[in-house]
């Protein structure tokens, strides 16, 4: 898995998918997709469109593979195009239900109970979770890129197209919120 790969190792798999290697596809997804599939079910909160979306991660990596840069740092790289897809994915549900008037079209996208959330038995878990949900999807999106994909602020910045300190400050204050959105619920 991921903790197994030195950089050397992470430099030669970017340069067997450069080579179009399809074992290296393969180590790729086996790799980095509990990774991108943890960061793409906390920010949609539902198991099967993240693994839809995951999915279509390692589908735009297929595609880009030939045209990776050599120092191409993979897991940033696929945490970003997840985060993208995701973020693609509201854009489009938003735009839907702000275009139909029909209450019933716009109801079949609400957030169903996922079976994540029926499995999440540990007490912390469940108010994290729940806190999490109530952040903003900028706010989740910022404490989820740092927790889960272990994002530094910097490469956040870079990602984001935002200063490194600006990012610190965001994310402080999402920490805040979710701190206090804890502390309300124990």
């Amino acid at each position: 898995m991921l903790s197994e790969l030195s950089t050397e190792e992470l430099r030669a798999l970017v340069a067997s998918l450069r080579a179009g290697q399809r074992e290296a596809l393969d180590r790729a997804f086996d790799c980095f997709r509990p990774r991108v599939f943890s960061l793409l079910v906390r920010m949609t909160k539902d198991t099967a469109l993240a693994e839809d979306l995951t999915q279509e991660a390692f589908i735009r990596l297929a595609r880009a593979a030939p045209s990776l840069a050599p120092d191409t740092r993979l897991e940033a790289w696929l945490m970003t195009v997840s985060r993208n897809l995701a973020l693609d994915h509201f854009r489009w549900r938003r735009m839907h239900r702000a275009l139909t008037s029909d209450a019933s079209v716009a109801d079949s996208f609400a957030k169903p109970e996922t079976p994540f959330a029926r499995v999440a038995t540990s007490q912390t878990q469940r108010r994290v979770e729940i806190a999490l949900g109530q952040l903003s999807e900028d706010e989740r999106e910022l404490l989820l890129s740092v927790g889960v994909s272990g994002s530094t602020p910097s490469e956040l910045a870079r990602t984001l197209g935002l200063s490194a300190e600006v990012v610190r400050k965001r994310l402080s204050r999402a920490r805040a919120r979710l701190l206090s959105l804890l502390e309300q619920t124990a």
